[in-house]
């Protein structure tokens, strides 16, 4: 009787435990000013990765007031936005995030739509970092030191090292113990452990002759490591969640979001103010000292240049009038990464498949405990490598390989949004895809670190509410085919390993519908693969290039001044000389974190 009694009690109280751990997990609303002041010493606008940082740490200083503008609405409200294994789900979801589409490529895009590549970027609080992929990669330490040699003097290893380890809070003890990584920081990185396969992926790179090691340590290069991401505790760890909710009670720091800035204003050669929309009204707000942009590679760009600063010939042939001309969008740079080939396990299933994603017992794990395979990233590691043909003066990384332990047509569900995520042809989709459903597998994903040729972001109306008009060039130069060749051919090393074959790992022998009148597997037939199949990566950087007085190319200063304007200033992707060889977010909180330092120290 006490049994049935005991057991009846505790099925009537799990109702409860599960509400209380779902909603511990979901972070609480931000405090938003709806009743602004008419002005600020700082305005910071937009809340991602840099734009989040810079507020903190700007009011930690009582005496300043800050104001921190976001076009995008309160991530707390966007229902499993903070489930690490749903990321996917909001990569081209414009409800959290704007989505762009490139110009039609010639040689790259060959099998989206209209040959025009997505590209997305967040919009809401916490910008990108709220529905990227999570993965924490600094770049090589070789990218900062070229940077340095490209004219962004104090912009070295050791000068941003110190930014990244303030940032920091490492949960893996190993790493947090060493001199290179912090363990107190607000952006909180632990291990993402998705399957037991990351294990074999890092004992095959092994094999191969390559490192176990720190792929954000001081020597990344030809290194294999299990996936790092920010998370907390099973839940995404955004930067609004690092910086914004500890800095919210400040009355010196006002939130405000779904506030789209569309002009800057100037009184002369002096940044004095934006204009903001919000609810289909026009508002203006002052600065007194300073305003920083950090709306990201593409959208600081294009608000400068939709508020008079640009290449002269090109805002004077949109009737804008010229504050500054400057190469504003003209070095656009981002990496492009590779679906496929796929591998498929012969007998018994290994990683991630349908039945094990969707059964109950993976949903109560996460439910009840923020653990199990909805709390990883669905990466299981991360490795870089150099390429045989990068210049020898080139010693960072020209290429990534991601490690997925599924298969993108494991479902029917999963499917759709990868097709609509990168804007895929349907028929090319459902002819690689095809009996793949409930089937069990891996990819090797390549990333290209170093396009040859930079890109181009212009506008295409000085209508604040038009696209700007994106052309990356991709793939125009044989170099960057060549390095994703590469990680093909690096993919089929790694499967042919003894740790994946003793696992059953398959080769799945699958001709691109366009390229079968090449030879399968050779070159040729991988170059015609790799210009239908690679895309954007929602990396996209140095459109406000930083660089020194005499760069030609550069449109901020190395401490981040926007040249021949005052009191406005550039933090996020957008300024980097060139573009890191890792993904983006952990360098763009860096550039947060170092710009409020140079702006406190009054640089």
């Amino acid at each position: 009787m006490w049994k049935t009694i005991l057991i009846t009690c505790l099925l009537a109280y799990l109702p409860f435990v599960i509400y209380q751990r779902i909603t511990r997990s979901k972070p609480r609303p931000i405090k938003i000013t709806e009743k602004l002041n008419e002005d600020y010493d700082y305005i910071v606008v937009g809340a991602g990765a840099a734009g989040a940082a810079v507020a903190n740490r700007l009011s930690e200083d009582a005496t300043k007031t800050v104001l921190l503008l976001e076009a995008g609405k309160d991530d707390a409200l966007v229902p499993g936005l903070h489930t690490p294994s749903s990321s996917l789900s909001f990569w081209a979801n414009t409800d959290v995030g704007w989505l762009y589409k490139t110009e039609p490529q010639k040689k790259a895009c060959l099998s989206t739509n209209n040959q025009e590549c997505h590209v997305c970027v967040g919009k809401v609080l916490g910008g990108s970092t709220s529905v990227n992929g999570m993965v924490y990669n600094r770049g090589s330490p070789h990218d900062f030191d070229r940077w340095e040699e490209m004219g962004a003097k104090g912009w070295s290893y050791k000068d941003v090292l110190p930014y990244f380890i303030k940032a920091e809070n490492n949960r893996n003890p190993r790493l947090a113990s060493t001199a290179l990584h912090g363990d107190s920081g607000p952006v909180f990185v632990s291990d993402s452990n998705a399957t037991d396969l990351r294990d074999t992926f890092v004992q095959a790179g092994e094999e191969l002759g390559f490192r176990r090691g720190d792929v954000n340590g001081d020597s990344p290069e030809d290194t294999f490591m299990h996936m790092q991401a920010t998370v907390r505790d099973g839940v995404r760890w955004n930067t609004a969640s690092a910086y914004l909710r500890p800095a919210q009670k400040r009355p010196n720091l006002h939130i405000l979001t779904e506030a789209h800035v569309t002009k800057v204003v100037f009184a002369g050669k002096r940044a004095i103010g934006v204009i903001y929309k919000r609810g289909g009204e026009s508002y203006t707000v002052r600065s007194e000292k300073e305003i920083i942009l950090s709306a990201g590679g593409i959208g600081s760009a294009h608000l400068l240049m939709l508020s008079g600063v640009g290449p002269r010939k090109h805002l004077e042939d949109l009737g804008i009038n010229v504050v500054a001309d400057l190469p504003v969008g003209q070095s656009l740079q981002n990496h492009m990464m590779l679906f496929g080939p796929d591998y498929i396990f012969k007998d018994e299933p290994h990683g991630i498949n349908p039945e094990t994603f969707g059964a109950l017992s993976t949903r109560m794990s996460y439910y009840l405990f923020q653990s199990g395979l909805l709390s990883s990233t669905l990466i299981d590691g991360n490795a870089l490598f150099r390429v045989p043909h990068q210049p020898k003066e080139d010693k960072f990384p020209h290429l990534q390989i991601l490690f997925l332990p599924f298969l993108y047509g494991m479902s029917d569900d999963l499917r759709e949004i990868y097709m609509n995520t990168v804007n895929l042809k349907r028929e090319v989709v459902e002819h690689l895809a095809r009996d793949l459903v409930n089937v069990a597998g891996v990819e090797f994903m390549p990333l290209l670190l170093h396009p040859k040729k930079d890109g181009t972001l212009r506008l295409k109306s000085k209508s604040p509410g038009v696209p700007p008009v994106l052309d990356p060039n991709y793939l125009s130069h044989p170099d960057d085919v060549k390095t994703l060749i590469e990680g093909v051919r690096m993919s089929q090393k790694l499967a042919n390993t003894k740790a994946f074959k003793d696992l059953g790992l398959k080769f799945l022998e699958r001709a691109h519908p366009e390229c079968v009148d090449r030879d399968f597997d050779s070159d040729e037939y991988w170059e015609c693969y790799v210009r239908h199949l690679a895309v954007s990566t929602h990396h996209q950087s140095c459109t406000c290039r930083m660089g020194a007085a005499d760069d030609p190319k550069a449109v901020v200063d190395p401490q981040l001044r926007v040249r021949g304007i005052t009191a406005l200033r550039v933090a996020d992707a957008s300024v980097m000389p060139m573009v890191v060889s890792a993904t983006t977010q952990a360098t763009c909180t860096m550039i947060g974190e170092k710009a409020a330092d140079i702006i406190k120290e009054g640089k």
